[in-house]
């Protein structure tokens, strides 16, 4: 990952001077693309942070070249936090052109922008933007409500109307934007979250409009026509199995990318007698309804926190739950870098926080931890907890950070000598059409491929396997295994003599 942002540092100059040969070109759209995939990797995140990827993409934003400032626009949107979010801020030209892509994509019988872009592709963009509170309004201005309206309502592509409702949900956190889309019922919002709630066929649909909904409640009861509906969401029924979580002292509230670590606290917990309510599916498995009852009675609840936690609407939605029902909150620090801003700064503010990111042992960190809950409970209820141990008892386990496994994925391994590398990037289309033959390779999918950009394919497989198959799938659609197959085994074992 390093050497990507070295050649995109080193690219930027000459790109925007336009000094750049074709070949380099040809290599920047690769970087440019491979950083965009990845980027979409929320467990990357902090990596990615730490190798200095805002600074090296920030040029791009001023490209000359459309699909370079949008790409430049999409990672940054994934990776920046609230106090760079200016960045965006200050390019509303560019947000609002993406807005307008999206328009045109959602006309376009192929469901593709002008450069290329899907439909989800666009508006996964346009929600990651929204993400920070400082362009929430931007977003808002430049008129993505109506069209995000329009495409949640368009059946057919479950992936495209989660993005488009998740995209309002994220604008909703908003107060004045939530407060205009309520008294605005000609704009649609509210009526598409009712609608969609009810009966759309994705289940996933369902859940996020059931969230947004509920995360709106009092500002929709203070309206006199949505008055019934923020009711329905205040009082929701409780079943059988959710009312076990009537006794709960401490819920667990975490990013999805962070659930192993998360898991290990919990079992720690539980060994020292304190009962834990913790959705192991990030509010995907449990009914809205068990969340708000495990947050209504938790006497603690501990926030385990990271940028992809504050960038989670779910998250939000339960942390902010928590804070308005002046719950104790016990903030667990899960990313190195991480320093808490926007919203949840706001709420965490001066706590103590414990760090599991990694920079400290493990058991160390629990054992505090431990103490605090205890501690925290027999003030809280007044009595002693029953514990199987007079001493706090804490199993030492292998430290690792969340997103170790995601790293080694990035670890460079051998490769083809670089004079052979030198000979693929000269090949020429016949080059190229004898080593898909000898391959058994598809021509109508690969044959538009360059020497140079299978070489960069050679390279890119063996840094970052991962990677390597979003790009074949999303940029040469390559998606059935047997291709799949074939090329990766053909660009391991790169035959130079053609």
């Amino acid at each position: 990952m390093n050497s990507l942002i070295q050649k995109l540092n080193e690219l930027a100059t000459p790109h925007l001077n336009k000094e750049l040969k074709e070949n380099d070109t040809i290599l920047l759209g690769l970087y440019m693309g491979i950083c965009h995939n990845i980027a979409q990797k929320e467990e990357l995140t902090g990596e990615l942070r730490e190798v200095g990827i805002v600074e090296a993409v920030k040029p791009y934003l001023n490209s000359y070249q459309e699909r370079k400032q949008l790409t430049s626009l999409a990672v940054l949107a994934n990776v920046i936090n609230e106090e760079e979010s200016e960045i965006l801020k200050s390019n509303e030209g560019l947000i609002e052109y993406t807005i307008k892509s999206l328009k045109r994509a959602m006309n376009n019988k192929m469901r593709r922008t002008g450069f290329g872009w899907s439909v989800r592709e666009t508006v996964r963009t346009i929600r990651m933007v929204a993400k920070n509170d400082n362009n929430k309004r931007t977003v808002y201005t430049c008129g993505a409500v109506p069209l995000l309206v329009e495409l949640a309502n368009q059946p057919g592509d479950a992936e495209e109307q989660r993005e488009a409702v998740e995209a309002l949900w994220s604008l909703s956190f908003d107060q004045q934007i939530q407060t205009e889309i309520i008294n605005d019922q000609e704009c649609g919002v509210i009526d598409t979250f009712v609608k969609l709630y009810k009966s759309a066929e994705d289940k996933g649909v369902r859940r996020i409009c059931g969230k947004a909904l509920w995360t709106m409640k009092s500002s929709l009861k203070n309206c006199q026509h949505y008055k019934k509906i923020g009711e329905e969401f205040s009082f929701l029924p409780v079943t059988p199995r959710e009312s076990e979580q009537r006794d709960t002292h401490v819920m667990v509230s975490y990013n999805w990318g962070h659930q192993s670590i998360v898991k290990e606290i919990c079992g720690q917990l539980r060994n020292n007698g304190i009962k834990v309510w913790m959705d192991i599916d990030d509010m995907h498995g449990s009914t809205l309804q068990a969340m708000a009852h495990a947050v209504e009675k938790a006497d603690i609840v501990l926030v385990c926190y990271s940028q992809n936690y504050k960038n989670s609407d779910n998250c939000r939605a339960e942390a902010e739950y928590a804070f308005q029902l002046k719950k104790k909150v016990i903030p667990l620090k899960m990313e190195k870098a991480y320093k808490a801003d926007g919203w949840l700064g706001f709420m965490i503010g001066a706590k103590l926080f414990y760090d599991f990111s990694g920079k400290y042992p493990f058991e160390k960190k629990m054992t505090e931890l431990i103490n605090e809950v205890q501690s925290s409970l027999q003030t809280m209820k007044g009595v002693t907890i029953q514990v199987p141990n007079a001493e706090v008892q804490v199993q030492v386990i292998p430290q690792q950070s969340a997103s170790s496994t995601s790293a080694a994925a990035l670890v460079p391994v051998p490769r083809t000598k670089s004079s052979d590398v030198e000979k693929v990037k000269k090949w020429s289309p016949q080059h190229v059409g004898k080593w898909l033959d000898k391959n058994q390779l598809p021509r109508n999918l690969l044959g538009r491929l360059s020497g140079l950009e299978i070489a960069f394919l050679h390279v890119l497989v063996q840094e970052s396997p991962d990677v390597f198959y979003k790009t074949i799938a999303d940029q040469l659609s390559v998606k059935d295994i047997l291709t799949m197959a074939k090329l990766r085994f053909a660009l391991e074992a790169l035959d130079v003599n053609i």
